[in-house]
């Protein structure tokens, strides 16, 4: 077996594949020295490693390859083989029912919030996929009347060939073009979460989501949906101006005691939402038909809601003073959910923006940043883009906010706490990957985080 990229996730699938007595050959670009940790654990297994520029060469004698999520699969030296995954692993030897999360936006806390709803009824309850623990070693050992909660990840499911007995999607928003190449490419691996299920099996759609119209119907499950505009059944809705979700909903698995009755009727009162902002309604919604589809009684669906909390980097408020509050949503690799985090926050906005280049157009976001935003200030690959897109948008000079740059986030947090003024919101939403200064979201949450500390609660 040839595993490529010694990731967290592909260490678990090692352990696994070595107390089965497959011989493994790890192949990863990276030196052993920067791999640390890790290469040392490979060693142990008893794995042999092939490192460096050539670690794609010689992978036809293998019977699987098993690839990291974030390999482009389309590489030349790929074709051909027989590429697998460490969570078509988990599908296969999992005996308790699988309910999948994807969307563009909204997947872990939504998975989240799942997991938290499942474990109050089910104490066999694993959280895992994308989320960043992997399951692969526990999924043989989890018992029948588990559930396992996947966050699923476009990387992840584009070599899925079965889906879970309840899945979701979210949302479908442009994102990872830098990889996929196509909407097209991004789309059909997004799909795969429903295209393999029973025909007893579950999808859940956001039906006030346009770009997710055309999905309806294709695959061969029963269909739901959630909205924040209509009445969707079978499904849970919540409508403007209302504080009651309703939800017209009949159950698939059985709760711990045995089957339940359909749903029908009030749900939860919008003002139990701990979250901030319209997506986060709809996160909600989604969770919450998902978790009735999985067995989870009503009233553990309402409780989990009300004692869930934001995860960290995700509208995260990490600081308030002298009338400014500073929110972390360093999540926002995409421009869609910048924009997101631009209509939840209700505020005057000083914007910190701009990252890795991912390949997205900023011309859906500029508008917002029109309306919301008082002072812009912009770092990374993108930030050219970006004020490029806003200065389009304005039809008049006076229309613009101060716009700035800033060589790092340090220097992006200092100028935002100079050009803030009681009342306002400094927001880190970057509307790009983070890859250019860091080696993901939450570093750059992170470092923002300390860098506000450090700045508003100087040492005594």
């Amino acid at each position: 077996m040839a595993v490529l990229g010694l990731g967290i996730s592909n260490l678990a699938l090692i352990r696994l594949l070595r107390r089965h007595g497959a011989r493994v050959e790890v192949r990863d670009q990276a030196s052993a020295e920067a791999l640390g940790p890790r290469y040392r654990e490979a060693m142990a297994l008893g794995a042999t490693l092939r490192l460096g520029p050539h670690y794609l060469e010689d992978l036809t004698d293998f019977d699987a390859v098993f690839v990291t999520p974030g390999i482009p699969k389309d590489l030349p030296q790929l074709q051909g083989l027989p590429l697998s995954t460490e969570i078509e692993l988990v599908f296969r030897y999992c005996r308790a029912p699988i309910i999948g999360i994807t969307g563009s936006a909204g997947k872990s806390t939504t998975t989240r919030l799942v997991g938290d709803m499942c474990a109050r009824a089910f104490p066999d309850t694993y959280v895992g996929g994308n989320l960043g623990r992997p399951l692969v070693e526990e999924a043989p050992h989890i018992p029948p009347e588990g559930r396992v909660v996947l966050e699923l990840s476009s990387f992840q499911l584009e070599l899925l060939r079965e889906s879970p007995a309840v899945a979701a999607v979210l949302n479908f928003r442009p994102n990872h073009l830098d990889i996929h190449k196509s909407m097209e490419n991004y789309a059909r691996a997004k799909k795969q979460i429903y295209l393999h299920q029973k025909p007893q099996d579950w999808v859940v759609f956001n039906r006030d989501d346009p770009a997710l119209v055309s999905w309806w119907g294709e695959g061969p499950g029963r269909e739901a949906g959630f909205s924040r505009r209509a009445p969707v059944i079978p499904g849970v809705w919540l409508l403007p101006g209302e504080e009651e979700a309703l939800a017209d909903l009949p159950r698939y698995l059985s709760g711990p005691e045995g089957p339940l009755p359909p749903v029908r009727g009030r749900l939860f009162r919008r003002s139990s939402i701990p979250l901030m902002g319209a997506h986060n309604e709809e996160n909600v919604l989604a969770a919450s038909a998902v978790a009735l589809l999985a067995g989870v009684p009503e009233e553990a669906v309402r409780e989990a809601i009300a004692a869930f909390r934001p995860l960290p980097h995700r509208l995260e408020v990490v600081a308030e003073k002298d009338g400014v509050v500073w929110i972390n949503d360093s999540i926002a690799t995409s421009p869609d959910r910048t924009l997101a985090a631009l209509e939840a926050v209700d505020r005057p906005v000083v914007l910190l923006a701009g990252g890795y280049d991912k390949g997205l157009s900023f011309d859906p976001l500029a508008p917002k940043i029109l309306e919301k935003v008082r002072v812009l200030i912009l770092m990374g690959r993108t930030a050219d883009a970006i004020e490029m897109a806003v200065r389009r948008a304005a039809e008049t000079p006076a229309q613009l906010p101060l716009i700035l740059r800033a060589s790092s986030l340090e220097e992006g947090v200092e100028l935002a706490r100079e050009k803030s003024r009681p009342g306002d919101a400094v927001l880190l939403s970057p509307a790009s990957a983070s890859f250019d200064m860091f080696p993901n979201f939450e570093a750059r949450g992170e470092a923002f985080r300390q860098a506000v500390q450090k700045r508003l609660l100087p040492p005594s």
